[in-house]
């Protein structure tokens, strides 16, 4: 029934309904005040929802009628545009009400918002003074309140208040009052509170969990992924030698982690180190690319104490299904080196969607912040050569002098974080309810889920996001130069290409890696594959990167290291920056680059086979002259034992005899001395000796 008494409350007929209120939570009060709400909670419904008269209602609640009216007001009263205090109106210490008053008493109670009342020009004081409104004054951006309590009180002054009037007759001049009323005002212009922080604050209010795309569950592995770069704080050393063996120590200040997370289950898919004081570039976020859609191996451990734990390991390696697989989209931040047309066109290729996200605001992407939080907290800052969280962090004293005591080296930092990142898709993780990171993926991938994968064609380091160029075929028939062509300071060929003179002049599409480029596959402007085409001389003989070879060969073009003469220009170029890593910090992170490039392709293994390769070589040869020369000198020795009796005639005197014999083999042994000196090759032909001419 419609009671008439509520026709006097000026609100919405929505409002009266006591099933549009917000319920209380009363568990935490005492047991005798809870049993007194619920008396006053159920006279409320019964006057709102039923047709009992108040008499009856006072009666069944033993709520007197008085304080039913008093409490109906209290609920009734506006909160906001939206609702109603409600239920709340029934505790008996919340203010629904401010106070006020018509004089300005002695207990200071509601004398604020009287003065406020009396004197509007104050509100907008305020408000312009803490949120720095009127740009007609030079104001600094965030000020104290105790600033903006003494302009407070010159304006009281300025607009006629005496001094025996409120606030200038109280002993603090209302500055609790003031600090109140700010924080008040903050809460209801949050908005221009925040501006007060500063851009970052603003763009985070701004982007962060207020978009129905913020609260969007992701299940299904691979779906969404997020990639972030974080320094890893640490200080390690590099173990270098000079060309005479001397040991050196090159501290490193700065390395980068660059990592993928799938959003799904929170496993790592991949991870790349990059060495370098400065920022990191495309071609490292490329490189991380790469290692997330590549199956990875585990390592061979070189610190005895260190083993994988069974289970570790990334989901490429263990789940059949993760092999090879593709994101569906990747969250970034607004970094340069993410900006990049290289990489944008790479995950275009791969139907990968790139969300960047909101300019300064990693909330964005959370889950690969947690990640870094988690690996410096259980693994790097463990270090001794750590460098602490901040610059007050107690942990980074001496962590220079540890990193070299110690000799942690990056060797062993990248030992350190595969097994780290490996055990942490093993470990049960609290987002997955228990579970871990690859025991999500198998299940999921078990129940159907399915996750894109790379082409056949691309399942290579080679394949996977390389290069186009296009070349002209070199070569001079008339001038009897084989065809070739020309690509970061070296010629290029193969036995097809050398034999194939008609390709002068034509033009090939080459398809390049590069991380390596000591071979390049040439296609036909048909698109058929023409043939893979090898560098000439040292460099078709290691893999060597685009990057490290424009480093040497633009040295060697300036003769920085023309004094040291070795068999290949990597060991000449590697000396010269142990030399100058002593002294020169750019040629330190030079010598890092190229040792990591080093190690990571095992360059020294292949140029020690292909050494032990040549010195065999050599030794056939040796020993295939050897055999030669032991050969010529049988067969001259039988050839002097079968020779017949000399029958001198008899004008011939015996000391005629003598000479012609005694010539004779003078003859033979300057023959001998002449095989002795010569190089004999598979093959070759001998000459016809002096003696066997005649």
């Amino acid at each position: 029934m419609k009671r008439k008494y509520l026709e006097k409350f000026d609100i919405e007929p929505e409002f009266l309904n006591p099933l549009n209120w917000n319920e209380l939570y009363i568990m935490d009060l005492p047991a005798e005040e809870q049993r007194e709400i619920i008396k006053k909670k159920e006279a409320i419904d019964l006057f709102l929802q039923s047709d009992l008269s108040v008499k009856n209602i006072v009666l069944q609640t033993g709520i007197p009628k008085s304080e039913i009216y008093r409490l109906l007001k209290r609920c009734l009263i506006l909160k906001n545009d939206t609702e109603v205090y409600g239920y709340a109106g029934l505790l008996n210490n919340l203010r629904v009400k401010p106070y006020i008053t018509t004089n300005y008493e002695n207990s200071n109670s509601g004398n604020f918002n009287k003065l406020l009342d009396d004197y509007p020009e104050l509100h907008e004081f305020l408000f312009e003074e803490y949120f720095n409104t009127n740009k007609d004054k030079v104001r600094e951006k965030k000020q104290s309140v105790k600033n903006i309590h003494k302009r407070f009180i010159h304006k009281c002054q300025e607009i006629g208040i005496k001094e025996a009037q409120y606030p200038l007759n109280t002993t603090s001049m209302a500055f609790k009052s003031v600090e109140r009323y700010l924080k008040e005002l903050l809460k209801i212009n949050s908005s221009l509170g925040t501006k007060l922080s500063g851009k970052e604050a603003v763009a985070l209010a701004k982007n962060t969990n207020n978009s129905s795309n913020a609260h969007t569950e992701i299940i299904r592995p691979f779906e969404r992924v997020e990639f972030d770069a974080h320094t890893i704080d640490a200080i390690f050393s590099i173990i270098t030698y000079t060309p005479q063996g001397d040991k050196i120590i090159t501290v490193m200040n700065r390395l980068w982690l660059l990592a993928v997370v799938d959003v799904a289950s929170r496993a790592i898919i991949g991870y790349h180190i990059c060495y370098n004081n400065n920022n990191y570039s495309s071609d490292e976020v490329i490189k991380c690319f790469k290692k997330c859609l590549l199956p990875w191996k585990p390592r061979k451990l070189e610190i005895p104490t260190l083993q994988y734990n069974t289970g570790d390991g990334f989901p490429s390696y263990l789940i059949d299904a993760a092999k090879y697989g593709i994101w569906d989209e990747i969250c970034f931040d607004n970094a340069k080196s993410h900006l990049s047309a290289k990489i944008l066109n790479h995950l275009t290729e791969l139907n990968c969607a790139v969300n960047f996200g909101p300019v300064a605001t990693p909330t964005r992407r959370s889950i690969i912040e947690r990640f870094f939080k988690t690996l410096e907290y259980n693994g790097f800052h463990r270090l001794p050569s750590t460098t602490g969280s901040n610059v007050l962090d107690p942990k980074r004293d001496n962590a220079e002098e540890n990193a070299v005591i110690y000799e942690i080296t990056v060797d062993h930092l990248e030992e350190i974080m595969d097994l780290v990142i490996a055990n942490y898709n093993n470990t049960a993780h609290s987002a997955n309810h228990g579970f871990t990171p690859l025991e999500i993926i198998q299940s999921r991938t078990e129940r159907g889920m399915f996750i894109r994968k790379l082409p056949n064609y691309k399942r290579t380091a080679m394949n996977l996001f390389p290069i186009e160029e296009k070349v002209k075929v070199q070569g001079n028939i008339h001038k009897g130069i084989n065809p070739y062509i020309f690509y970061k300071y070296v010629r290029y060929s193969s036995e097809k290409l050398n034999n194939d003179k008609s390709m002068i002049g034509e033009r090939l599409t080459l398809v390049i890696d590069e991380d390596n480029i000591q071979t390049i596959r040439a296609y036909k402007n048909d698109g058929t594959l023409y043939d893979t085409l090898t560098a000439k001389g040292f460099w078709g003989k290691i893999p060597n990167s685009v990057k490290i070879r424009q480093m040497i060969m633009q040295h060697k073009y300036k003769k920085d290291f023309a004094d040291i003469h070795h068999k290949d220009p990597m060991s000449s170029y590697l000396d010269h920056l142990s030399t100058l890593s002593l002294t020169d910090k750019k040629a330190k992170i030079k010598l890092r680059e190229i040792m990591r490039y080093i190690k990571e392709h095992n360059i020294n293994v292949i140029i020690e086979k292909q050494r032990l390769v040549n010195e065999k070589i050599q030794e056939n040869q040796k020993e295939l002259q050897e055999n030669t020369i032991k050969k010529i000198e049988d067969k001259l020795a039988n050839r002097k034992k079968e020779e017949p009796t000399i029958d001198v005639s008899e004008n011939l005197n015996q000391e005629d005899s003598k000479f012609h014999l005694t010539e004779h083999y003078e003859i033979n042994d300057r023959h001998k001395n002449i095989i002795r000196n010569s190089r004999f090759t598979v093959g070759s032909k001998r000459k016809s000796t002096p003696s066997e001419e005649d």
